[in-house]
């Protein structure tokens, strides 16, 4: 697998299949993020200018998706990725319009090319910015629709994808659990009463989940969102993990009255999908949604946690999400009170 800074000529082969060349290629620079993310730029025989973006592997080996992390070998890859965003782009659903993929034996391989959504991204931004007073109504709908329409995306449509049945999911939690350190009482009751809770529910059929949709998972405009990014832990699962997920005060970053991704109240989101024709709604399915992605994101948290502490990750970023296990604790605690 090739890593490190991918060179221009790399990126022009890649391209070339696809864009009228010469190619000229600008402006290229690395993004945080759970990947290795480039941003540039590049301009073809007609001068004409496309804004990309380049996915692929992390140089340094550190994998942030819970999968990896706990060793499934059906975890989606970048070609998976790729095959996603161009399927979802073709039913027209909001996201990055995918241009090019590796292919065997291209110099940059595990890689994919797609269009840069240029909107802000920020979770602080998009939930403070006066600015975007007059969007975030707007935007809660859009989203609302957005999402139900990411749900009615099948395993007949995406085969490919990898199954994530709830009680699939508890093991992935207790695989992450045991990797993040000696167990935490609170965490280990959480998974408890996931483990009681889950034969109440009863079988429900599964769809396309996004996996982490949150704030700082799409790109927004001064006409409301512009695309859904972060696609990689995507999965055929249980439409009310997403709509739980996106509920969790870890993502609100201070605005706790907005339930919603800190931009709105979770019944302005729910109604907005349930009137796009979202699967129907299970106030317990919901609430045991929430109790499970608490979990598992405290799971990846301690991972990032580990990697600060043995110096695989000595960075702000990991040290401050360390810090963060004792909030995500005290949010489980009060939703196993419910």
């Amino acid at each position: 697998m090739s890593t490190g800074t991918p060179s221009l000529a790399d990126l022009t082969e890649l391209l070339s299949r696809e864009l009228p060349g010469p190619l000229t290629v600008l402006d290229l620079q690395r993004l945080p993020g759970s990947s290795a993310t480039w941003s540039f730029d590049v301009l073809d025989a007609a001068g004409v200018g496309h804004p990309l973006i380049l996915r692929r592997d992390r140089a340094d080996g550190r994998a942030r998706n819970p999968d990896i992390i706990a060793g499934r070998a059906d975890a989606l890859d970048r070609a998976g990725e790729f095959a996603l965003l161009r399927h979802l782009h073709a039913a027209e659903i909001p996201v990055p319009r995918p241009v090019a993929a590796a292919q065997p034996g291209d110099a940059l391989d595990d890689c994919y090319v797609m269009e840069r959504a240029d909107g802000e991204t920020r979770p602080w931004a998009l939930i403070g910015t006066a600015a975007l007073d007059q969007v975030r109504p707007r935007l809660v709908r859009q989203l609302g629709a957005a999402l139900a329409r990411v749900h009615s995306r099948t395993a007949a449509d995406l085969p490919f994808l990898p199954q994530r049945p709830l009680a699939d999911q508890l093991e992935l939690v207790r695989t992450l659990l045991d990797l993040g350190g000696p167990p935490r009482p609170a965490l280990e009751a959480g998974l408890r009463w996931c483990r009681d809770h889950l034969p109440r529910l009863g079988p429900r059929p599964m769809c396309l989940v996004h996996g982490d949709f949150r704030t700082g998972r799409y790109a927004v405009g001064p006409d409301g969102l512009r695309a859904l990014l972060g696609w990689e832990l995507a999965h055929l699962g249980d439409p009310a993990t997403d709509l739980a997920h996106a509920c969790l005060r870890t993502w609100r970053f201070g605005a706790d009255d907005q339930e919603f991704t800190g931009i709105g109240t979770r019944a302005d989101f729910f109604a907005a999908y349930q009137a796009a024709g979202g699967t129907r709604l299970d106030e317990r399915a919901v609430h045991y949604g929430e109790v499970l992605t608490t979990l598992r994101t405290a799971g990846v948290f301690l991972s990032r946690t580990i990697g600060f502490r043995c110096g695989a990750e000595r960075t702000v970023q990991a040290a401050r999400i360390g810090r963060r296990i004792a909030e995500i604790e005290y949010d489980l605690l009060a939703l196993l009170d419910r």
